[in-house]
């Protein structure tokens, strides 16, 4: 009944948004009936590979000519830096201190980027929904919680602007930006130089690795084990984009890739078998797979 409630409830959450509930409902069910097909074990567990495809970096995405906006941001950030507060947040999170540097930017910006913010009186946080813990729903509350919706909050707080988190397809999240449904992208967002020539970013908050995931005990020890093996991404991450530039994706082959709406389901059809490893962001992966072990444990 929650389902149904949340998507009359949400006038902006339109088809998309009840299909991803659907599509999560749906890999909670083909789990179940998985595993009690297959005779897949409940207790297996995953493991990340200390070989990745690569480091890369998390920061806020503007609209390329947004720099006073941008700027205004980044400044907060500092400040966030300078008193704690940034260190506050990491903690609760990731239980690990807060390692980056944000500079404050002392050049003045003249664009009306952020006069425009201001007359709006709010800023408008594009956001997929389902990304732990960046920014993901309370299974409780179904409130929209995670990391960078607390980075965000203290931002908007200290910018005396309000602040409104706006769900949208992760796909097509340049768009939303460049048509002004959204000011910001703010939900683990990967600096790639080919998101760098579509958007402005702000100083990177979080280092970030693109990690393998694979059930323990699996013969894949390295990328190079990963030639002919089935692999799911989330769709519209830079999971797959890190993949295709690195030599060994020419043995993996483009068919044996799989995309997934949301982490959660690659990772339940990786435990049934159906797919032999996960690529994704190291924060996110490990994030996930830590709430399903605690779950798994208090069943």
């Amino acid at each position: 009944m929650r389902l149904f409630h949340y998507y009359i409830k949400n006038k902006e959450g339109e088809t998309k948004m009840l299909k991803k509930w659907i599509g999560a409902l749906l890999a909670a069910v083909l789990l179940v009936v998985g595993m009690a097909g297959c005779g897949v074990e409940q207790d297996k567990k995953y493991a990340v590979l200390t070989d990745n495809f690569g480091e890369e970096e998390y920061a806020i995405g503007f609209r390329k000519e947004d720099v006073a906006f941008r700027n205004e941001v980044q400044n907060a950030l500092h400040e966030m830096q300078e008193d704690g507060t940034l260190n506050t947040i990491m903690q609760k999170w990731f239980q690990q201190d807060f390692k980056k540097t944000i500079d404050k930017v002392e050049e003045t910006a003249t664009d009306g980027s952020w006069d425009y913010i201001k007359s709006q009186g709010k800023i408008v946080m594009g956001l997929d929904d389902a990304v732990p813990p960046m920014g993901f729903r309370d299974e409780n509350t179904n409130e929209i919680i995670g990391v960078d919706i607390d980075l965000a909050k203290e931002v908007a707080k200290r910018l005396d602007v309000e602040l409104e988190l706006m769900p949208i397809d992760w796909n097509t999240k340049e768009a939303a930006l460049n048509t002004k449904k959204i000011d910001i992208i703010w939900n683990g967002l990967t600096v790639t130089p080919e998101r760098q020539e579509m958007m402005l970013f702000s100083a990177s908050y979080l280092d970030n690795t693109q990690a393998i995931a694979v059930i323990e005990g699996s013969d894949i020890k390295s990328k190079e084990d990963l030639a002919g093996k089935k692999i799911g991404v989330q769709a519209g991450s830079s999971a797959l984009e890190s993949m295709q530039k690195d030599a060994v994706f020419a043995s993996i082959g483009e068919g044996n890739i799989q995309e997934y709406e949301t982490m959660l389901n690659a990772l339940m059809d990786l435990k049934i078998g159906r797919i032999d490893a996960v690529v994704a962001d190291e924060t996110v992966v490990r994030y996930n797979i830590s709430k399903q072990e605690e779950n798994q444990k208090a069943e």
